[in-house]
Formats: structure tokens, C-alpha cells, sequence
């Protein structure tokens, strides 16, 4: 099983996501943490799946999960660099 590394910034993304699942439902936001970790795992084993992103950086792809998009570089260990919402506006995210 492959490894990966999350960027500051997706570290920062989660960290956000799970204290706002966390307020409404704690047994949840441990279980999208637990979700997001088999997904991040996943993708270390797999890392052409998800879609090529060259718009936003060359190198950059996504995959979604629930309402939030994982965007990734295929580097190794794969680099997890943001978890955002689905609704966001990219260009407000980069």
C-alpha cells in the first residue's frame, strides 16, 4: 500500500470541514476523517484515476467524494494539496 502527504493548505481544508461536521455530529466527522483517509489511500495506489485538472495546474487532477472535491498531484507520495466543496468557486480557492 502506497503512502501520501497533505499539503498545508488541505491539512487546513479538513481540519475546517471536520470542526463544522463536528458541531452538529462528532461520530460522523470522525467517520468522513476515517472515509477521507481510505480515499487518500486509494488514490496513493492509483493515482491516474480522477480527472486531469491541467486548467487550474499542470499536474493537478480531482476526484469527488460527497459534496467535496480532492485535488491531488501524482507525485511520490501523493500530494493531497486541497479538500474543497463541491459549490466553491475555484478561482476563489487558488
Amino acid at each position: 500500500m502506497s503512502d501520501y502527504a497533505l499539503s498545508r493548505r488541505a491539512e487546513t481544508d479538513i481540519e475546517g470541514i471536520l470542526d463544522y461536521i463536528a458541531q452538529d455530529d462528532p461520530v460522523s466527522a470522525v467517520a468522513f476523517y476515517e472515509s477521507l483517509d481510505r480515499l487518500f489511500r486509494r488514490l496513493a495506489d492509483f493515482p491516474k484515476i480522477g480527472r486531469e485538472r491541467n486548467e487550474i495546474s499542470i499536474g493537478l487532477r480531482s476526484i469527488p467524494t460527497g459534496r467535496y472535491v480532492i485535488y491531488f498531484e501524482q507525485e511520490n507520495p501523493v500530494q493531497i494539496v486541497r479538500v474543497l466543496h463541491s459549490a466553491l468557486e475555484l478561482d476563489d480557492a487558488w
